[in-house]
Parts: structure tokens; C-alpha cells; sequence
């Protein structure tokens, strides 16, 4: 009986917890959401704050003003700032963590339910009886995993999105500064899908650890990058960075995990969009084609190698031939920032890749890698 007691008064307790989810948000938000949810402004610092919100400048101690290239995360850093609540939480103003598929299964690539009707959002999203219960099971909840093909790695996806140079900075600050995160980190970047959108919900106790330890990277990280010349996206590094660092930690802290599908609000236009894309899809596909097609290169017997740059609008291969075939791995080196530089001014994303055989040397493929180059075998 003393033991049905104690177990009562535990979950008595835990129901009673409070319960806060930022909603980070750039425009404003004219829908209903769940009675657990805070609207919060983002770059208020440029924009000025709007009458009936948060806003990621409400506190002097904020980072507002770095909106443009932290993303959702001036919003994160707010709420770990003013936030007292004991569950607290991110969601975006068009992205929310649902309830209606508990077991958190995949249902596509992507593994979102869209919707195009605000309405359903707060009748879909999470309840917080939902939230309270989950959390008695796990860690976090996060929405369910960002699955890609499998030859594609998220280490992969990462250099694709955010250039190699300022990789290696964040590599060199967690090397240095959290060297016990390192085997998290190559452990999180092997892998083929992952926990994305900077979304979750979690104790109070997570918050603050995983702040203090996110913030601190992404601050020293910052002095050795520099964002000039860089076009929007790729501004925004410091919010892919903590995309990543978010799977590194819960991989490093062991945390128990339980993940829900994520709900996706559409604006109607956007299927017009897509119709309007499926002709540079059709476009694209062939010309990948094309590429894994071509004859496979070796890096003992041939001079040739491939080094591709992806860019929204169009797909382009360029030939690489080193001066000496036999220390390639040097000349490709020294020729990659050429490369870079002329994709930047083209504003293309740069993606080098090599396409090596199945006799290419491990040595050869991890310099490859160091170099921030996609191996693709044949």
C-alpha cells in the first residue's frame, strides 16, 4: 500500500508539471496552437517586437541580432535564458511534433504528415497529457528521424550543406575543447538519417546542460569563420551545425529517445511549386545518371578524376587531372579552394566528389576524406 502511495504521488506530481513549447517564428502566427505552446519572435532585434508575443530580444543576455545565421536558435537560446517551466521545448511556426502516430513509425523520407489547414495543427500536435506521459518512458522527444538513401551518409549531406573549411573549424573546437564528443560525433555522421530541425521536447535539467554546452561550440566555433561573401543559405551554418550537435549529444549522453511523426504545414501554392519543379527533377535525375555511369576511376592507373558542383538550377561536372598521377591527393588539395571559389561566385553549392574503385587504398580514401571530398565507389 506505502508503495501504490509513493507511485501515486509520483505521477500526481509529474501531471502537475509545467509545460512550455517555443514556437519560433519569423511571421506572424494567425492559428490556434496547443494551450502548452509560447509564440516567439525571432530577429526582433532588426524587426522590432510585435505586441502579444516572446521575442528572442526580450532579455538583454540574447543573440537576436545573429537571427541570419543562427536560425531557430536565437529562439532555443531565449528560452534557456527566461524559460522556467519543467518541460520545456521547440517547435517552429510551420513544423510540430504529432500525436497522431504515437509509435513515431516512418511514413516517408521525410517523415512528416502535411497539411495545408492551420486548424489542424493544434487538434494534431502533441498533447501536453501526451508529452508528461512520454517523458515518464524517455529523455526526449524528438520527431521522427530524417531518413536519406544509404549510400548517402549524414556526414555527406553535412558537407553539402555547409562549406568543408568551416566544418573543420567546428571538428577543431570540439577536438579541443569536448575531445570525449569526438566519437559521438563520427559516430552520428556515419550514420544515414537523422533527428532534424533543431526540434524537441525535454526536462529543464536537458535544457540547461545541453545550452551550455551547444552555445559554448557555436561561440568559439564563430572566431575562426568568416561569413563574407556567403549567400543566405549558407549563412545560416550555425543553424545546421547544432542540426548535427543535437544527434552528438543525445548519442554521447546515452538518452532514451522516443520519436513522433512530424507535422508539416504547407502553404496551398506550394503543390503548384513542386508541379513547376518535376521538369528540373526529370533534368536532374538524367544528368546524375549520366555521372554514375561513367567509367570507373582508379586512383593507381589513371589521371582523371571527377569533381562535381551542385546547384539549385543546374548539375555540372568538372574534370580534374592532377599534375602528378601519383600524388594526386596533393594537387587535388591544392586545387580545391579554385574550385570553391569559382562555385561561391556563381553561387553554387560546392559538393567535390571522387569516384574511386574497389583497389583504391584505405589511405587513399580517408586523405580523401580529410579533404572533405565524397567518395563514391564503383
Amino acid at each position: 500500500q506505502r508503495a501504490t502511495s509513493n507511485e501515486q504521488r509520483a505521477t500526481s506530481n509529474e501531471q502537475r508539471a509545467t509545460v512550455e513549447v517555443y514556437v519560433a517564428t519569423h511571421k506572424p502566427i494567425d492559428f490556434p496552437l496547443p494551450d502548452y505552446c509560447k509564440k516567439i519572435q525571432v530577429n526582433a532585434e532588426a524587426n522590432g517586437q510585435w505586441p502579444g508575443y516572446l521575442h528572442d530580444n526580450d532579455n538583454p543576455d540574447n543573440i537576436s541580432r545573429k537571427n541570419l545565421n543562427y536560425s531557430e536558435l536565437t529562439a532555443l537560446y531565449s528560452m534557456w535564458k527566461n524559460c522556467n517551466a519543467d518541460i520545456q521545448g521547440l517547435y517552429h511556426y510551420r513544423r510540430y511534433i504529432s500525436g497522431q502516430n504515437l509509435k513515431g513509425q516512418f511514413i516517408s523520407n521525410w517523415n512528416q504528415i502535411n497539411t495545408s489547414n492551420p486548424n489542424d495543427i493544434a487538434r494534431m500536435a502533441l498533447a501536453r497529457s501526451e508529452i508528461i506521459s512520454a517523458l515518464e518512458n524517455c529523455d526526449i522527444i524528438l520527431a521522427a528521424p530524417i531518413a536519406y538513401d544509404s549510400v548517402m551518409t549524414m556526414g555527406e549531406m553535412f558537407r553539402n550543406a555547409c562549406y568543408w573549411k568551416d566544418i573543420r573549424e567546428l571538428y577543431r573546437v570540439i577536438e579541443e575543447k569536448y575531445p570525449d564528443y569526438v566519437p559521438s560525433l563520427e559516430y552520428a555522421l556515419s550514420l544515414n538519417h537523422y533527428y532534424g530541425c533543431n526540434m524537441f521536447i525535454a526536462r529543464r535539467d536537458f535544457v540547461d546542460g545541453y545550452c551550455a554546452w551547444l552555445f559554448d561550440i557555436l561561440g568559439e566555433t564563430e572566431k575562426g569563420i568568416s561569413l563574407e561573401g556567403y549567400d543566405t543559405q549558407h549563412k545560416r551554418i550555425y543553424g545546421y551545425f547544432s542540426e548535427h550537435l543535437l544527434n552528438v549529444y543525445v548519442h554521447r549522453h546515452n538518452l532514451r529517445v522516443r520519436s513522433f511523426t512530424r507535422i508539416f504545414l504547407t502553404p496551398e501554392r506550394r503543390s503548384a511549386n513542386i508541379l513547376k519543379k518535376i521538369p528540373f527533377a526529370v533534368k536532374t535525375v538524367r544528368a546524375l545518371r549520366k555521372f554514375f555511369k561513367r567509367d570507373t576511376i582508379s586512383t593507381k592507373e589513371t589521371a582523371k578524376f571527377s569533381v562535381s558542383v551542385i546547384h539549385h538550377n543546374d548539375y555540372s561536372v568538372t574534370e580534374f587531372t592532377p599534375k602528378n598521377p601519383d600524388n594526386f591527393i596533393h594537387d587535388l588539395e591544392s586545387a580545391l579552394p579554385e574550385f570553391e571559389a569559382l562555385a561561391k561566385s556563381e553561387g553554387k553549392i560546392f559538393a567535390p566528389r571522387v569516384i574511386i574503385s574497389s583497389e583504391t587504398p584505405e589511405s587513399v580514401r580517408k586523405s580523401l576524406f580529410e579533404l572533405g571530398v565524397r567518395v563514391i565507389k564503383r
